[in-house]
Formats: structure tokens, sequence, C-alpha cells
């Protein structure tokens, strides 16, 4: 596409060159097999297998499977409820970039904006934006043909517990639905122009598991599992104009992280059923698992001598991971705008539960003698205190008590108060 532009003006008039905007929509042919028809659009699985096959600014290989890349146009089609009680498309792709931008960089860019994945299968490109598949076959201990390797905890430094970022706002200072900026950027009958402001890298609303998502009043799950260290990943989003999607696709980086087991089975030819990204079940008692989904994350054969025999085996190492149904549901209620931010810690309504196992011990075993012999009467109070990374770490038990016969309300302190 190209533009020719000759502008004449009064300079007595209009003392500086007018400001010229277009919109552009971007490649025109890009083929969707669901119909058969080729034309502009914004479906990041068709937009990926164009940057494949284009013989001229893409890849030039026409190897992408036909059936799943029709199953991942369909899935990023599909219709969202935003907050505004709206719908938008589950993942759409808008990013523009030159020649000078290799084709594998370009691709790599634009995987983010649905959380996606590819892989290679059978001499064919597969295309996978994020989404619940489920599990399609079932093994168990029988398949195995050695020991399982198995590492159930990440690393404390590939861990994160939210995440935050950026993505690109059509509109200044952001876009919501519904509003109030025309074609040229002017908002609500404003004389401001915000239009340079616009289409530029703003921040979206953190996620964490938290009570602002709708996790419960003072919770944050992963937070609280990593005693109270905040761990933030950011990830960008260049190729998204939605403030809905940016969030969640971080909440799909989110809990991809926290399902954090990985390992390597050791099949042996029946492991040739599976295909890269399958969700399987396996049942392995010496592991306690009872039909644990697990997504197959990649394969090498290996040749086993360690038999008594030193005969050579043929064995397939299955690489996999810990996978589950919801990291990939999503509620309008968690959708946050731009002016939606974490609570300061003090501000944070938090509850901790009571202590457990109370006990009162009142006898000559607790009873004080001062100098003079007057015995004092003592009461041993005991207890278990919650888990709570708060109390574990710093936190005190206050104890309060208050006699049988008087007509106060308000109970007395102990002082001093006691640790726990």
């Amino acid at each position: 596409a190209y533009v020719y532009l000759k502008v004449e003006y009064d300079a007595n008039m209009f003392p500086g060159e007018p400001e010229i905007r277009f919109t552009v929509r971007g490649k025109n042919d890009i083929l969707d097999p669901r119909t058969g028809a080729t034309g502009y659009t914004d479906n990041w699985a068709l937009i990926i297998a164009d940057a494949i096959t284009d013989t001229t600014w893409g890849l030039g290989d026409d190897s992408v499977n036909q059936a799943q890349l029709i199953a991942a146009a369909n899935v990023c089609d599909e219709q969202v409820t935003l907050a505004s009680g709206s719908t938008e498309a589950r993942y759409c792709c808008h990013w523009h970039y030159d020649t000078s931008t290799s084709v594998g960089n370009a691709i790599e860019t634009m995987m983010s904006a649905a959380a996606g994945r590819l892989s290679r299968i059978g001499g064919e490109w597969y295309i996978w934006p994020a989404y619940w598949q489920g599990p399609t076959l079932s093994f168990g201990l029988d398949d195995l043909a050695g020991e399982v390797d198995w590492q159930p905890n990440r690393s404390i430094a590939d861990l994160f517990n939210r995440v935050t970022g950026t993505y690109i706002a059509p509109n200044y200072p952001y876009n919501v639905a519904g509003n109030l900026y025309d074609s040229n950027g002017w908002y609500d009958g404003s004389i401001q122009n915000n239009f340079p402001f616009a289409f530029q890298p703003t921040n979206y609303p953190e996620y964490a598991c938290d009570q602002l998502h709708g996790y419960g009043t003072g919770v944050d799950v992963y937070l609280t599992q990593d005693g109270g260290i905040e761990l933030p990943k950011e990830i960008a989003q260049p190729c998204v104009l939605s403030v809905a999607q940016a969030q969640r696709l971080a909440k799909i980086n989110l809990l991809r992280n926290r399902q954090q087991g990985t390992g390597i089975l050791p099949m042996g030819l029946s492991g040739l059923k599976l295909q890269p990204l399958a969700v399987m079940q396996f049942t392995f008692a010496a592991h306690g698992w009872s039909n644990k989904q697990l997504e197959v994350q990649g394969f090498n054969w290996l040749v086993d001598q360690s038999g008594k025999d030193r005969a050579p085996r043929l064995m397939l190492q299955v690489k996999v991971g810990e996978k589950d149904q919801s990291g990939y549901e999503w509620a309008a209620t968690e959708e946050l705008s731009g002016y939606d931010v974490p609570a300061a810690p003090q501000g944070v309504p938090y509850i901790v539960d009571p202590p457990t196992n109370l006990a009162i011990e009142d006898d000559s075993t607790t009873v004080g003698t001062l100098t003079d012999g007057t015995a004092v009467p003592r009461m041993l109070v005991s207890w278990t205190p919650p888990e709570d990374v708060y109390v574990n770490n710093g936190g005190k038990i206050q104890v309060q008590y208050q006699f049988q016969t008087t007509t106060s309300t308000k109970p007395v302190f102990l002082s001093p108060t006691q640790d726990t």
C-alpha cells in the first residue's frame, strides 16, 4: 500500500502543517479455510497460518494442518462476555511490522496474543491457541517402561504469583466498552486532541488470585503459598488492543506457571498414541496419581540397555507437565478497569483463622507463690496456632479474659501480650 498526498494551505490561516491520519486494516489476502474466502482478519490463528504459508512475506511453507487450523480459528472467534455486558472475540491479533523483521521473530511476537504454541506433527504445523482440550487417552503403570522422573515444584526463581504488563490502548487514557471517543480521537465533544496519545503501550490491571478477582476477602492464594513475598512477572502484549483480552491472557500465564509439576515418563509403544500438547490421564499409585491430567510437552527416543541381559530396548521418553481446566476459565466479574488496583497491604481486610485446641489448666501445678508465701492462683492457657503465614512469621496471639459475673461487655486483655 502507498499514498501520495499533495496539500496546499494558506500559511496565514494555518501556521503549521495539517495532521494526517490513516485507518489501516492490514493484510487483505488471508485465507479462511472455513469459508474458502480471503481478506482482512484479526483472527489470531488465521494470521499465524498466513505468516507460515505466505510465499512472499511468510515462510512459504504450505503444510499447516487444516483441521486443527479450523478448530483454532473457531476458538479465537468464540465470544467472551465482558464486564460491560457486551462481548468480544476470544483471541484477536493487531500488530504491524516491516520487512526488516524476520518471519520467525514476527511469529514469536504474535504468539503471545493467544498464549499460543506451535507443534510439528507428521510434517505438518499445528497451531494451538490457549484453550482447554480435555484428556483424550488414559494410561497407567502397565504403560511404563522404566522409572518416572518427576519434579513436583518449580524453582523459586521460576515462580511468579502475579502478572503485570502492557497492551496497546487504541484510545486515551485506555479503551473501555462504549467509550465516548469519535473517529478523530476527540473525547465526548471536547476540544483537546488526545489522538497522539492513542495506540500507546498502556498498563493493563495486574492479575493475581486475590480479592479483586473474586477469590475471597483478604485472600491472595499464591502470595500466601509463597510466604507473602511478591513475585511479579511482566508480560507485554504488543498485539492486543483489548484490556479484557490482556487480562485473560495474564490469568492463563499465571495459572500455567502455578501448575508446577513436570517430569519424564518412560513409555513403551503405547506412548505413540500421543501427540504434542495432547492431554492424558495417568494413574500411578506410587505418586498418588488417580487419573492425573498431564500435558505432553515433548518426546525423545532412547535405547535402553539397563536390563540383566543387556539387550537393547527402544523406549519413548514423554516429557509431561501438570494441566488443569481452571487455567482457561474466565468470568466477566474478573475483568477490572484501569482504575482497579490492589489495595495497600495495610488496607487489605485480612481475617486470621482462630486458634484451635484451646485448653485451660487451673490446679496445684499452676499456682504461683510470692516471696511471703502467699499463694497466687494462675491459669495455663494453651492452643494450637492457625496455619497462617503472618502468625507464623512474627505474629502473636492475644489472650483476653472476662469474669463470669461482670456486667461489662468489654473483655480484659492480658498484659503483656503473650507470644505464640
